[in-house]
């Protein structure tokens, strides 16, 4: 589970920094457990190191195969 892992770098002395991404395919649901896991994640001694946007193009091959990407 990802708090075992932050607080087990954390006791031995390395400061966890997480990269989040979030896609524009999520459900407001979604959005809300991915932010609710980012304060816990933040609340355990993990620093945010960057927030970024997966922009998806129509017409491209991301965008006509979200599930084999595994963005939804």
């Amino acid at each position: 589970h990802a708090s075992n892992v932050i607080k087990n770098a954390i006791k031995s002395g390395i400061l966890p920094k997480t990269f989040w991404m979030i896609t524009g395919f999520e459900n407001q649901d979604d959005l809300g457990e991915n932010r609710q896991f980012l304060k816990e994640t933040m609340e355990l001694g993990a620093i945010p190191r960057w927030i970024t946007a997966l922009c998806v193009i129509p017409e491209t091959n991301l965008f006509k195969n979200t599930e084999k990407y595994k963005l939804y």
